[in-house]
C-alpha cells in the first residue's frame, strides 16, 4: 500500500540525499528539502495504493532552506492557500505530496540570492526525482513552472520513467501569480481552474477506488 511506501521512501530519501554534496549548492544548504505528504495520515486513505497527486517545483527559496520543507515561503503560502480553498470550495479530500527539481536552494554561495538550478544540479538529483516518482506512482502530477515542466520531460526522455503513467498538469509557479498580482489576481484565477481540474481528476481516483 501507498503509506508504507512512503515511509520507506522517506527513509531513503534521507539517507541517499538528506546530506548530499554532489553539487556546491549541498555544501551551502542549511537543510536539503526532500518531500512532503499532506493527508496521508488520514484513515480514510488505507485503501489506496496511488499518490492521487504530485507537486513538482523547481527549487528550495530561502525559508524551504532554513526550515526543511517544500513551498513554505511566501509562494508556497499561495499554492497551499489555494488547494485549501479549492478543497474547502468543492468538498474535496486529496491527498499530496510535494516536492521540488533539486532539493538544495540554488545559490552562488553562502548568502548571495536565489537563482535558477543548472543543468548539473537538475541532472545530479534526477535520481531523487524519479525515485520519487516511481514510488509514489501519482494519478496525477503538476509541474509548476517551465523548469519543473522542463526536467520532468528530461527525466522521462533520459532516464525512463517506463511503467509509470500519469495525468501531467502545467501550472504558472506560484512566485509567477504573486508577481502578477497575487491571490485574486486574473493570474491566480487561471491558475485556481486549472489547480481545480487536478484536484478532481485525483479526487475521481480515490472515489473509484473507495466503490470498488
Amino acid at each position: 500500500m501507498l503509506r508504507e511506501r512512503v515511509e520507506e521512501l522517506d527513509t531513503r530519501l534521507k539517507k541517499n540525499w538528506g546530506a548530499c554534496q554532489l553539487c556546491p549548492i549541498g555544501f551551502y544548504a542549511t537543510k536539503h528539502v526532500l518531500v512532503e505528504h499532506v493527508g496521508f495520515d488520514d484513515p480514510y486513505l488505507q485503501k489506496i495504493e496511488r499518490c492521487p497527486l504530485l507537486f513538482v517545483g523547481e527549487a528550495p527559496g530561502e525559508s524551504e532552506d532554513v526550515i526543511g520543507r517544500p513551498f513554505v515561503g511566501k509562494s508556497g503560502k499561495l499554492l497551499r492557500d489555494s488547494i485549501d480553498l479549492l478543497q474547502e470550495t468543492l468538498s474535496l479530500k486529496v491527498p499530496y505530496s510535494i516536492t521540488n527539481v533539486v532539493a538544495c536552494r540554488p545559490c552562488n554561495g553562502p548568502n548571495t540570492a536565489n537563482r535558477q538550478p543548472d543543468k548539473k544540479e537538475m541532472a545530479n538529483c534526477a535520481p531523487r526525482l524519479i525515485d520519487i516518482v516511481r514510488t509514489l506512482d501519482p494519478v496525477c502530477v503538476v509541474a509548476l513552472g517551465h523548469v519543473a515542466k522542463l526536467a520532468l520531460e528530461k527525466a522521462n526522455c533520459h532516464y525512463g520513467l517506463h511503467g509509470v503513467e500519469f495525468d501531467e498538469f502545467y501550472l504558472n509557479h506560484p512566485a509567477y501569480v504573486l508577481r502578477s498580482g497575487g491571490f485574486g489576481s486574473e493570474t491566480h484565477k487561471v491558475f485556481m481552474q486549472e489547480l481545480s481540474e487536478a484536484l478532481k481528476l485525483a479526487e475521481e481516483y480515490l472515489e473509484n477506488v473507495h466503490s470498488s
